[in-house]
């Protein structure tokens, strides 16, 4: 594990307990590192290797150990394949139709084609389409509704979105049935803006070569309409549990209620909230919102992951 450093001490501490390390509350930032280090050191030494080299065809499981498996195949197969009322939480970051990258498309494929986008050294997914809210509410639509059928009462449904899509994800899991609950707005600071220049533009205009000069410096200051974005909307949406109490719900499915005694902020001691962050950059936000990055710990869950 190297470059540990640029971990926050609130990070450190969520790895110390998801390695089980003892005695590290009251530890100093180095000496998490050295617990760290160590715990993963003894690990690695006790792990069977595994292989990664071959490419594991379409609808097939991958076990990787007793308590994970990942299944190779369209998330819509799957969940067919799944009990009704039987998934308890859902967490999805799913394809957002932009620029041809809805829910068939390929890494390989995308990275080769240079006519998709309108200025070929941006990256994919820049092209604004009208078209593109529209299939993604059909998409999300279909795979909601599915959910609705599978997941159990008072199970949360996470989708990661973007700020110009999230109403779209929002909707079709409104319509398919899910209650939403709230949007957790998770927030960060590197980030590029996605604005572009017009003086490529001005520069093909049938000008003077004195107008064009005069119109790109009027303008050199002015892109086009995409801000800076420095957050990430997460649509909650959760199953209704209908006539039931939560408590009731929670005694049948153990789902709905949400435990309070975890804690938020970069001391931890505060109650979750609506708005996250993963790094650290003003005070008042750390105290409040800052939260661990995920971690390597391994559940006893099956991952079933979308094409």
């Amino acid at each position: 594990m190297s470059n540990m450093n640029k971990y926050t001490r609130i990070q450190l501490i969520q790895m110390c307990k998801d390695l089980d390390i003892a005695n590290y509350s009251s530890k100093k930032k180095q000496d998490l590192i050295h617990l760290i280090q160590s715990k993963q050191e003894l690990s690695n030494s006790n792990e069977p290797s595994v292989d990664h080299s071959s490419n594991e065809p379409p609808n097939e499981t991958i076990i990787y150990n007793s308590n994970i498996n990942l299944f190779n195949n369209d998330c819509m197969n799957e969940l067919e394949n799944m009990q009704d009322n039987s998934i308890d939480c859902v967490i999805t970051d799913p394809p957002y139709f932009i620029d041809r990258l809805d829910n068939t498309w390929c890494a390989n494929s995308i990275k080769k084609e240079n006519t998709n986008s309108h200025i070929k050294h941006l990256p994919k997914g820049m092209k604004y389409d009208k078209k593109q809210v529209k299939q993604l509410y059909d998409f999300y639509l279909k795979l909601a509704t599915l959910l609705y059928k599978k997941m159990k009462p008072g199970a949360y449904f996470l989708s990661f979105s973007s700020p110009r899509l999230y109403h779209a994800i929002a909707m079709s899991c409104d319509i398919a049935g899910f209650e939403i609950r709230d949007m957790i707005n998770w927030t960060y600071t590197h980030s590029m803006p996605k604005g572009m220049s017009v003086s490529h533009i001005i520069q093909k205009m049938n000008l003077s070569d004195s107008e064009k000069e005069s119109l790109t410096d009027q303008y050199k200051n002015f892109k086009t309409p995409q801000i800076k974005s420095c957050f990430e909307p997460i649509c909650v949406a959760m199953k209704p549990i209908g006539k039931s109490t939560f408590i009731q719900n929670e005694l049948n499915f153990k789902t709905g209620l949400l435990d309070f005694s975890n804690k938020v902020g970069i001391d931890q001691d505060k109650v979750p909230a609506n708005v996250i962050t993963t790094e650290e950059f003003n005070e008042l936000y750390d105290k409040n919102f800052l939260v661990s990055k995920p971690s390597k710990k391994v559940l006893k869950i099956n991952i079933r992951f979308i094409k």
